[in-house]
């Protein structure tokens, strides 16, 4: 059956409407779940805010094409689409709740209880009210960023918009919400943090940050709208976690710093924004010793890198004390592990199941990428494998194809050596400008080496990168096909997906 339907003028309504763990603003057209959005279609959510307005009554099928349609010809068919849609999105497995009921031969009711209250006032005092816009509470104890964090208080309020780069695992995070807590004074309170890892589709994003900052969208451009409501505000932004959505925010982020003069702007990301007005800060891993030969155990806690594994083997194993004959394998350890704090915080946590020794000997021979770390960690930081899968499925096919090829040179190399490796699968101009997209995406790192650069992949991404190239049987292949005498030592690479030995 088709229908043809003529206008609708109602309008959306200037009220938040909740029901167990949602919340729908339909002035901002968003949908909420425990303060986290809820990706649905636009008709989808046309269709919900039409069943709520008139809760606990029956909607007629035409009501609803009316509604949502206009003046457009549909089947019923699509009706029902939209309204398994919004099932789906609604679905409650804690509570096995049903909030839309079908009623035969009539239509549909909304049969859940509801709370409404008026929708914060266009242009009134910031008050975030969601639990992604509420600030975490700072580390009780961090471990060698000191003076890192006292310089980044300074130029972000001297500068105003900074990007803390880094890659994954390095404490970006951490350093972010240090930096904020201890501003927090300064912008009496008037902080809002968003985790955006939580949103997956880009377009979400300006609607996420206007309904966190209790912005009334009063027309077409929210981003206008959210403009206006800052101008005259005095606040500390932290964007969390921008890398997938960083052309949204990179867009909203340049203009909010260019026309409201007192928000100051604190990204985290493994690459810069690359927006007009941004400075950045490159986020370096801690300080571990070359060797740990003849360090004493005092002198080898002046080391961040080792402090931080030792100050983490005490929560795993709460008598452990550091002695001179441990400080050689310990700092060996820092420096397999690129002094990540991440990855530190990770295999410190099973020196209680192998020892320190164990730990080393896993290290030479295989890593696992696997260890968990604390439960109460974002998913992405649980595991190594968590963190790098969250990076390399957001690369380009060539990005990735390049990583894994790359993954079997040990140690650092040349841009002439990489070229001819990923020759037949790249040309030259597209290898470089691979390379360039992952050393700037903080994936492969570049080191001074006199009057040029070498490369190298850290050693836990290796692994990674490794494991996925091996499995797929890419790295027998890449050697069979590129056999150059400065890399023949790496064939014993090929045949252990995590080699962690130089």
């Amino acid at each position: 059956m088709k229908l043809s339907v003529g206008s609708s003028t109602t309008m959306p309504s200037r009220h938040s409407i909740s029901f167990g763990d949602f919340q729908l603003l339909p002035s901002q057209r968003l949908l909420l779940k425990r303060g986290m959005p809820v990706e649905v279609g636009s008709r989808a959510l046309d269709v919900l805010i039409a069943l709520t307005e008139r809760v606990g009554e029956v909607v007629s099928n035409r009501d609803l094409v009316r509604r949502v349609w206009h003046d457009v010809v549909v089947d019923e068919s699509c009706l029902r689409v939209h309204i398994s849609a919004l099932r789906k999105a609604l679905a409650c497995t804690e509570t096995d709740v049903s909030y839309i009921a079908n009623i035969p031969g009539r239509g549909y009711s909304f049969v859940a209880s509801v709370f409404t209250a008026p929708s914060s006032r266009f242009g009134s005092e910031l008050s975030p009210g969601f639990s992604m816009g509420t600030l975490p509470p700072a580390l009780p104890r961090m471990v060698g960023r000191d003076e890192t964090i006292e310089s980044l208080m300074n130029q972000i309020n001297t500068q105003r918009f900074l990007t803390i780069c880094g890659i994954g695992g390095i404490g970006k995070t951490t350093v972010a919400v240090a930096v904020a807590n201890r501003l927090a004074a300064d912008f009496n309170g008037n902080l809002v943090f968003l985790d955006l890892s939580v949103i997956s589709d880009p377009g979400l994003f300006l609607g996420t940050l206007a309904s966190t900052l209790g912005v009334q969208s009063l027309g077409n451009d929210r981003l206008q709208d959210v403009l206006c409501f800052l101008q005259d505000k005095r606040m500390l932004l932290l964007l969390d976690s921008c890398d997938h959505v960083i052309d949204s925010v990179t867009v909203v982020a340049e203009r909010i710093h260019a026309l409201a003069g007192q928000v100051h702007i604190l990204v985290t990301s493994r690459e810069p924004l690359r927006a007009e007005g941004e400075c950045t800060h490159r986020l370096g891993a801690l300080e571990a010793p070359a060797d740990g030969v003849g360090l004493t155990a005092a002198a080898a806690l002046e080391f961040s890198a080792i402090r931080l594994f030792v100050d983490r083997a005490v929560h795993s194993v709460d008598d452990y004390v550091l002695e001179d004959v441990d400080v050689p394998v310990i700092a060996d350890i820092c420096r397999k592990l690129d002094a990540m704090p991440l990855a530190l915080e990770l295999v410190a946590g099973q020196v209680s199941v192998f020892g320190i020794r164990g730990v080393a000997d896993l290290l030479n021979h295989r890593l696992s990428l696997c260890w968990a770390g604390r439960r109460n960690a974002s998913p992405r930081h649980q595991t190594l494998n968590a963190l790098f899968d969250w990076s390399f499925n957001s690369l380009s096919a060539t990005e990735a194809m390049v990583l894994r090829r790359l993954a079997v040179l040990p140690g650092t190399f040349s841009l002439e050596v990489a070229v001819r490796l990923l020759r037949g699968e790249a040309d030259e101009t597209v290898a470089l400008e691979a390379i360039g997209h992952l050393v700037t995406k903080s994936l492969i790192l570049a080191e001074r080496a006199g009057q040029h650069r070498s490369y190298r992949l850290p050693h836990t991404l290796r692994a990674y990168a490794l494991e996925k190239s091996s499995r797929s049987g890419e790295a027998e292949v890449t050697m069979e096909r590129h056999v150059l005498p400065s890399i023949a030592s790496t064939s014993s690479v090929v045949h252990t997906a995590f080699a962690m030995k130089r």
